[in-house]
């Protein structure tokens, strides 16, 4: 049977109860990435519970199986965008996405089915859903935790959700050429990177899929998107060059970038992947 909640979803840590009873959350949230410029979440380390603020499943109508508890953390929250963690408790609930979004899984084991059929999504795996997508959640253990990016400005194109699991690449004959460093506003620091790609989905300012590096380091001195990736294989150092605050991440990893954030990347490998969903200001 299908779950009866038609939700606005992830998307709703913005919106519902947050609104309601949690305009300081609201008013504070953009501050932290404003500050930042770049957030990382590791691999099985969630956020701590006192940073999360309670959501009432009530006000998203109501779950049919489970006495789920949502929460979260808004760390994005702009002309449209909201990004941070979202948490569910064990249970089951359902969305019914008003927007596109890439999300991945930090803490916990998820079961995400939609039109073409379950999906188990461990720590470290990625999802990414378009708007209009109804997508149905059974949450095992005791919760799950994700980061997220949403975009509310996507228009309606129902589909099926792209799964990428964490140390699972996607085959390089699925990457095409995605243009020279400098083509995207990099310079290049070291070696001689080539970039490649795979488009999933793209509309408008917003575009999203699996990007590739080969080896080297280069500069972003002044991205125009705001983006959410999670790297799938092989670590990298991303530095945040406002701050001298350098970054390892790890297959499992996601970050969420402001735009305008300067930032540099280095990768020792032959080659790494990331999924991601980046939306140009």
């Amino acid at each position: 049977m299908k779950l009866a909640l038609f939700a606005i979803g992830l998307f709703a840590l913005g919106c519902g109860s947050i609104d309601a009873g949690n305009a300081e959350l609201i008013d504070t949230a953009p501050s932290a990435l404003e500050e930042a410029g770049i957030i990382h979440y590791e691999s099985g380390v969630g956020v701590p519970e006192s940073e999360l603020s309670p959501l009432n499943p009530a006000d998203f109508g109501g779950t049919v199986e489970g006495d789920v508890e949502w929460s979260g953390r808004i760390d994005l929250l702009e002309n449209g965008l909201i990004g941070g963690v979202f948490q569910a408790t064990h249970g089951k609930h359902a969305v019914l996405y008003p927007g596109v979004l890439h999300a991945t899984v930090h803490v916990g084991q998820v079961i995400l089915t939609d039109e073409i059929g379950p999906h188990i999504l461990g720590v470290g795996d990625s999802w990414l859903v378009t708007k209009g997508t109804y997508v149905e959640f059974e949450v095992k253990g005791p919760r799950f935790q994700a980061s997220f990016l949403g975009n509310f400005n996507s228009e309606d194109a129902p589909g099926p959700v792209f799964v990428h699991q964490k140390g699972k690449g996607v085959p390089v004959s699925e990457l095409g050429p995605f243009g020279e460093p400098a083509d995207h506003g990099a310079t290049v620091l070291k070696g001689d990177p080539e970039f490649s790609a795979r488009i999933d989905y793209e509309q408008g300012s917003t575009f999203a899929g699996v990007y590739a590096a080969t080896r080297g380091a280069y500069l972003l001195p002044n991205p125009p998107w705001n983006e959410h990736n999670t790297f799938i294989t092989h670590g990298v150092l991303i530095t945040n060059e406002d701050t001298g605050v350098t970054y390892h991440v790890k297959p499992g990893d996601s970050l969420l970038i402001k735009a305008g954030t300067p930032h540099s990347l280095a990768s020792k490998t032959a080659q790494f992947q990331d999924s991601f969903l980046a939306v140009t200001q």
